[in-house]
């Protein structure tokens, strides 16, 4: 490079080399500065030898002065925004802080940060909502499925100790007396043995009903006292006791023949016929369902569930007011033996359990005929 520069100031080049040297000095800084020194150096001393040696000692000095260093560590950054800038236009070298771009950030430099204004905050928060309206029914139908099948099974399992107890005694099921509470039924299969005392405890509540959720806020062992000791309880013992159970299915009552004297039904008898069913809510008009909104599920003395379709006004429903009520009207025992009743737990065949002032008393058990003078009250 210095000899064909030496040559170039001296005018000793052919005019093809020359042409080289030009297109090299519009291209490369390096050879500009050393045909800058050798100008300078030719024309301060005059002696071209000297000024060749002094350039070939350059670069042994500045190999002797050389010191390993270590690059600094935001290089490649600086070199990354030094590229970004060249490519968008921007020559001039600026000095600033690249940061790595973060996900749902808007900005990868200082320079060019965004916070989220209020229209983005809106459409986010409705999408949200929106998102949250498609979801949430679907969610609930979906628990409702779940409880509803929970509730199916309840039903099936305790038809299976049912239908137990009846191959045992000639087809009968649970005995009750005549001022039995319908709550009696589950306790006979526990005293029985056809019914395991913890089982009894999980398939007596359906998880939809109200007693579900008293049973969550209960505290303490539940346990299931057995006829002896109900038979030695006050009548505020015996409601508590029933109540601590949270029965929430209705269950069979006997029926009274044509002498008046009550009789229970055989499980064989008419297959179609219900044997147990959720249990609604008793009220001066009559009975509405509870657990599954306008559903009621049907256990059928043949072991199958059916779905039983009230009204939204159950008093005005037909079917559901036969299901519960006897051919008279009234919440207790039946009047024939195709005259079926399911009855709360709290219900016997004469009438509902209560401490308030009786109309009569049977046993060890106040009673409160529930009839059409009570049914007709507003």
């Amino acid at each position: 490079m210095t000899d064909d520069l030496v040559a170039y100031l001296l005018d000793d080049l052919s005019p093809e080399r020359r042409a080289e040297v030009d297109a090299k000095l519009e291209t490369d800084v390096v050879w500009r500065w050393e045909l800058d020194r050798l100008r300078e150096c030719m024309a301060a001393s005059g002696d071209i030898e000297q000024c060749v040696e002094t350039s070939a000692a350059v670069p042994d000095a500045l190999e002797s002065s050389h010191v390993d260093l270590e690059p600094p560590v935001d290089l490649v950054k600086k070199t990354c925004c030094f590229v970004e800038d060249s490519a968008s236009g921007k020559f001039k070298v600026e000095k600033k802080r690249c940061k790595k771009k973060a996900a749902f950030s808007a900005a990868t430099c200082e320079s060019g940060g965004r916070s989220w204004s209020l229209a983005d905050v809106t459409v986010g928060a409705g999408v949200l909502l929106i998102l949250a309206a498609l979801i949430m029914p679907a969610v609930q139908r979906s628990r409702d499925a779940a409880r509803n099948s929970y509730c199916m099974n309840n039903m099936r399992a305790t038809y299976l100790s049912t239908e137990k107890y009846g191959d045992r005694y000639a087809n009968a099921m649970p005995v009750l007396a005549s001022n039995d509470p319908a709550a009696m039924f589950y306790i006979e299969l526990v005293d029985a043995g056809f019914l395991a005392p913890a089982d009894a405890i999980q398939v007596m509540t359906c998880p939809n009903s109200p007693q579900a959720q008293r049973r969550f806020q209960q505290q303490g062992p539940i346990s299931i006292p057995n006829r002896e000791e109900l038979a030695s309880l006050s009548a505020a013992d015996i409601l508590a006791a029933i109540s601590a159970l949270n029965i929430s299915y209705a269950l069979p009552l006997g029926y009274r023949d044509g002498n008046g004297d009550y009789r229970q039904t055989k499980l064989n008898s008419d297959l179609d016929a219900p044997l147990i069913a959720d249990a609604p809510a008793v009220t001066a008009r009559g009975v509405q369902p509870v657990n599954h909104g306008c559903r009621q599920n049907v256990l059928t003395k043949s072991g199958s569930v059916d779905v039983l379709a009230a009204s939204v006004l159950g008093c005005n429903d037909k079917s559901l007011q036969e299901l519960h009520l006897n051919d008279r009207g009234d919440l207790s025992a039946g009047c024939s033996e195709t005259d079926v009743v399911l009855a709360p737990a709290t219900f016997s065949s004469d009438g509902q359990l209560s401490l308030s002032p009786p109309r009569t008393m049977q046993g060890s058990y106040w009673i409160i005929p529930i009839g059409p003078a009570v049914l007709d009250k507003d």
